[in-house]
């Protein structure tokens, strides 16, 4: 999955300031337009079967003890839970926007598609 790799290294290769523009509507809200490297990492964890039922992301959201994303438990991760936490990711947004921004800027959409893709070669 050579591909995933080249998506990291896009990912870290974009800026903070180029990932996310924020835009404002009439009534002077702002709101998130992302890169495109973005919805390529979505279409690519689709693939895979994001957006689709996730133990992981249930689980989180019953507050039951799963460990929150970050850069240490994504890289020790499994493809489920991998996939739990681009669920969480992605839903998250919908309540705060500027969460997909804040997730990149700290690295974890880059180090979920590095993980996979280490998973696939192993």
């Amino acid at each position: 999955m050579s591909s995933l790799l080249e998506l990291a290294e896009e990912l870290d290769a974009t800026t903070d300031d180029q990932f996310v523009k924020w835009e404002r509507t009439g009534t002077g809200f702002s709101y998130a337009k992302y890169h495109p490297v973005y919805y390529a990492w979505e279409r690519a964890l689709g693939a895979l079967g994001l957006g689709g039922p996730s133990d992981v992301y249930d689980r989180m959201l019953k507050g039951e003890r799963v460990p929150n994303p970050s850069i240490e438990t994504i890289s020790a991760a499994d493809q489920a839970t991998l996939l739990g936490y681009a669920t969480y990711i992605v839903r998250s947004e919908r309540f705060s926007e500027g969460h997909i921004a804040a997730c990149h800027s700290r690295g974890y959409l880059a180090a979920i598609v590095r993980r996979l893709a280490q998973l696939d070669n192993a």
